[in-house]
């Protein structure tokens, strides 16, 4: 049992802090843990990339080199073996699937394992018939195994899931010892750094700015943005939607913007380190992806006044409240979207009701009031043991 004098040691795993949702909430979550003095930590990097070096640089960041797991040999890492010596953690809090993987490697009972899931991880499916078809799914599964008997089996792993959709693919997937640490905790964001205090409304002399912020990823759907945009030209000119992000399908979007002729409305603002200005100089948040386990930028626009208009990805089913501080769409219709924003433009009232409301809930996420749930939720599980 821990003397109560004793700092509660933390060490978090994460493969890098590169831009992402579970990176960008790994880095606020350490901050706001920096106003605990009782609580000491250390974030254990896979890779070396760090791409929020101002906002980290208060943290003890050890790189531990990351080597490729194998099925058929005893998985060492001899930096990770060390800092565990070293620093003797009371919780390891992994997030995402590496990350997780490695806390196999070396197991104490002596130590309480949290793993962070910030999205649905395929590698834990249940199987299926197909899986025997597809080389990728087959070692999850062989992976997924291993993890049951050289971890789940032998020490308890609480489970923390970011959206009720997220929390019900895990009661589904993991073994029923660890089902029953399944807890459901949100996010939390700098409030203050994205609130933005003067009050909104549109402008209708100037050009109608529209916003979305994410990797270029398949999931996030941007190609979609592009059909919005060709339609919303039906019945104004009068518009830009500028994209923030960098990633694997961002030359394959570009092309289709200069494809259909679109270079003047749709326009790829790339990597930007201060986003927060580019939410308070828009008019509308719009977000397009299929899939979203949380979405932080939901947070972040409805801080700063911005209407959401997105695709229905699952998780973000949470955060929008549809006709309240956005529109959440089943269905990816262009026209849906079009008519929203049109709507939006059109009816003063029911755009500045939004954007009150919309910074009011987000309010409800600041990082000093989600900081304190998740130390409570460290407290709780350490007192168990």
């Amino acid at each position: 049992m821990r003397k109560e004098n004793k700092k509660m040691k933390i060490l978090f795993l994460i493969p890098d802090l590169g831009k992402g949702g579970a990176e960008r909430f790994l880095v606020d979550h350490c901050l706001g843990l920096t106003s605990y003095p009782e609580i000491e930590f250390k974030i254990g990097v896979l890779f070396d990339n760090n791409q929020y070096v101002e906002e980290s640089k208060v943290f003890d960041i050890v790189h531990l080199g990351y080597d490729t797991f194998s099925l058929f040999r005893k998985s060492e890492n001899e930096f990770f073996k060390n800092l565990l010596n070293e620093f003797k953690p009371d919780i390891i809090h992994s997030n995402l699937y590496l990350a997780e993987f490695l806390t196999s490697y070396y197991l104490d009972k002596n130590i309480t394992y949290v793993c962070h899931c910030h999205d649905n991880m395929s590698q834990l499916d249940n199987i299926k018939l197909t899986t025997l078809y597809y080389r990728n799914k087959l070692l999850n599964f062989f992976e997924k195994i291993y993890l049951n008997i050289y971890k789940y089996s032998k020490v308890n792993t609480y489970f923390i899931a970011n959206s009720q959709h997220t929390y019900n693919y895990y009661k589904k997937v993991l073994p029923s010892k660890q089902a029953r640490s399944l807890v459901k905790m949100d996010y939390g964001f700098q409030y203050e750094r994205f609130f933005y205090p003067n009050h909104r409304s549109v402008n209708h002399d100037k050009t109608l700015n529209i916003l979305n912020v994410g990797s270029f990823q398949h999931k996030k759907n941007q190609s979609f943005i592009i059909d919005i945009a060709k339609e919303l030209l039906n019945y104004t000119e009068n518009f830009e939607i500028h994209l923030i992000g960098q990633g694997e399908y961002y030359n394959a979007v570009q092309a289709r913007i200069q494809q259909e002729n679109l270079d003047n409305y749709v326009c790829l603002q790339g990597i930007q380190n201060n986003v927060q200005d580019w939410y308070r100089t828009s008019d509308i948040y719009l977000h397009t992806a299929y899939y979203e386990p949380f979405g932080l930028v939901f947070l972040e626009a409805m801080a700063a006044g911005l209407p959401i208009i997105c695709l229905n990805g699952k998780g973000n089913q949470d955060i929008i409240q549809h006709g309240q501080n956005g529109y959440i769409f089943d269905e990816q219709n262009p026209r849906l979207f079009a008519e929203a924003i049109i709507e939006l433009l059109q009816d003063d009232n029911k755009y500045e009701r939004m954007s009150d409301y919309g910074k009011s809930y987000a309010k409800n996420f600041d990082l000093a009031i989600q900081t304190s749930k998740f130390v409570k939720f460290y407290h709780s599980i350490l007192e168990k043991k």
